[in-house]
């Protein structure tokens, strides 16, 4: 009768030992995504503050001039996913089709 007690009672201690590490992963889980969030902040709010101080300090129609003499350079600021840089050795070489 004592080992069986015992028995239960050990397998109750390891399975709340067992909830207390996930509940503590969990924490320190929730923990790392609340300073990565914390610092993507950080990081917004310096990414508008230097937009704030490139705004006041070029005037919109420099600005505009600006553009008008690069526009592809601009273009890889303010879309970047729709420019797609294409080696020259394939630009020779024709539609590559052999």
């Amino acid at each position: 009768m004592f080992a069986k007690l015992m028995a239960i009672i050990l397998v109750a201690a390891a399975t709340s030992l067992a909830v207390l590490a996930s509940r503590q992963s969990r924490i320190e889980t929730i923990n790392a995504m609340t300073a990565a969030h914390r610092n993507m902040l950080s990081q917004r709010r310096v990414v508008w503050q230097i937009r704030c101080q490139l705004a006041e300090s070029l005037g919109s129609d420099r600005l505009r001039r600006l553009i008008a003499e690069d526009e592809e350079d601009w273009a890889r600021i303010t879309r970047p996913w729709m420019i797609v840089d294409i080696p020259p050795e394939e630009e020779s070489e024709g539609d590559g089709r052999g």
